[in-house]
């Protein structure tokens, strides 16, 4: 398990989220994980296994992409 500063993967995250009025729990259950990984993720720089990471990249159908959820851009 790593942490990282906020970057642009975590506001895109968030961003995706906001924009398309999705709560962390429905996210988390679309994405089959609990609300408090997605809550990590968003929140506290976590940085999730890349199974995890895919299924991110495929609920949000590639707007927010695995590359941006394993390397986040400085």
């Amino acid at each position: 398990m790593y942490r990282i500063e906020k970057q642009d993967f975590f506001m895109l995250l968030k961003e995706y989220l906001e924009t398309y009025g999705i709560k962390q729990t429905a996210f988390a259950r679309r994405i089959g994980k609990s609300r408090h990984l997605i809550h990590l993720i968003v929140n506290k720089g976590h940085i999730p296994k890349g199974d995890v990471a895919l299924l991110i990249e495929e609920a949000t159908e590639g707007k927010v992409s695995k590359e941006e959820v394993l390397y986040p851009s400085h």
